[in-house]
């Protein structure tokens, strides 16, 4: 079955110029996805579909299990992978964007090459798969979420398939685990069950948030030792951080607090790794979804309840320019997945902007946009 999703290319330079509905641009693909991911470059998109968005189907069809990959300047599809095993819950490429991985429920974690689609090899981890994925040592070395009563990251050798290192919340005894975790209630766990994280340029620290609202700083040359609380969230589990980036200075982390519990919170913050200090920029907008460009000088939101996106320098957050995606007979899905990197996601060249999320009331994500705002 045919499907058009529509891509959108946003290209930025110093200045954005708010125009121009008449750039949009089409591009039919093939399949039923409802997630992509973009190589760093920009050049290919994985699409994928989102079990959450299935009401989490037990037995997916081949279609829904399916993965096509697709190559975004000539307009048409490099290949489909058809031969896996269960939906795909992450995706992620390595820095130069020859490899990428994908991560699927039952825990089977494949890396493929990106020109070919050849598998290159097999990992298996915990089940429940994770969207949390992502390269390091130049696509030598791959961190993965894995699940459990603690969640734990995964350091694997790709060519090996052996994990050299697990990175988690460790506790001098059981009995300190029990009074950490508050009897092992829920929302004991929720302090350690990580959503959204990021990893320094320099791929020595990693930043996490978890369930309550925590925000954990990793060092990944100390895998043994424990991570640093730089903020204490909520006591009960509401998700309050969707996402989070780390700047290019490796220093500081821009993050949107939604404090379902305490309205004064909600607001977009830049948190100081080094001092732990927590700068509000703006409470005039809702930025649960949002992406930062490369070189860290603008941010780009979506409405959860539009189909406007906007874009502002991060230095001045009065300066919005808006496109209005004016999309009928859609619906915007950006809030189920927050934790996805497909809804917003900008190449390394901080020209080309991917957006997606939208469903048609068949629950179908038939597009995603190009336009250039030059």
């Amino acid at each position: 079955m045919y499907r058009i999703i529509l891509l959108t290319l946003i290209l930025f330079s110093s200045l954005f110029v708010a125009s121009a509905q008449d750039d949009i641009r089409q591009l039919d693909l093939v399949g039923t996805g409802t997630e992509f991911v973009a190589s760093p470059n920009g050049s290919i998109i994985v699409v994928f579909t989102n079990h959450i968005l299935l009401n989490y189907q037990d037995m997916p069809t081949e279609e829904m299990r399916g993965i096509q990959v697709y190559d975004v300047e000539a307009k048409q599809l490099l290949y489909d992978i058809v031969d896996v095993t269960d939906f795909t819950q992450g995706v992620a490429f390595s820095s130069d964007g020859s490899r990428f991985v994908t991560h699927h429920l039952n825990g089977t974690i494949n890396i493929w090459e990106s020109a070919t689609g050849t598998l290159i090899n097999t990992l298996y981890g915990t089940q429940n798969g994770s969207s949390l994925n992502y390269f390091l040592d130049e696509g030598q070395t791959l961190l993965t979420l894995a699940s459990g009563f603690i969640p734990s990251f995964l350091w694997w050798d790709i060519d090996t398939g052996t994990i050299q290192s697990i990175l988690t919340h460790r506790f001098d005894s059981f009995g300190q685990m029990r009074l950490e975790m508050n009897d092992m209630q829920i929302t004991g766990t929720s302090q350690f069950t990580n959503t959204v994280f990021d990893i320094t340029p320099d791929e020595t620290q990693m930043v996490t948030a978890t369930i309550s609202g925590n925000v954990w700083l990793w060092d990944l040359s100390q895998p043994n030792e424990n991570p640093e609380l730089l903020i204490e969230g909520e006591e009960l589990p509401n998700f309050p951080i969707s996402r989070l980036h780390i700047l290019p200075d490796g220093e500081h982390v821009v993050l949107f607090y939604n404090g379902l519990n305490d309205a004064d919170l909600n607001g977009l913050y830049r948190l100081n790794l080094q001092t732990g200090d927590l700068e509000l920029l703006t409470d005039e907008y809702d930025m649960q979804i949002f992406t930062l460009s490369p070189d860290g000088l603008y941010i780009i939101w979506g409405d959860p309840r539009t189909s406007e996106i906007f874009i502002a320098p991060l230095s001045d957050l009065t300066s919005i320019n808006t496109l209005d995606l004016a999309i009928e007979d859609y619906r915007s899905q950006f809030w189920r997945d927050a934790n996805m990197p497909g809804s917003l996601q900008v190449a390394n060249n901080s020209q080309t902007l991917f957006v997606g999320g939208f469903t048609n009331s068949d629950l179908e994500s038939d597009f995603i946009y190009v336009v250039n705002l030059e």
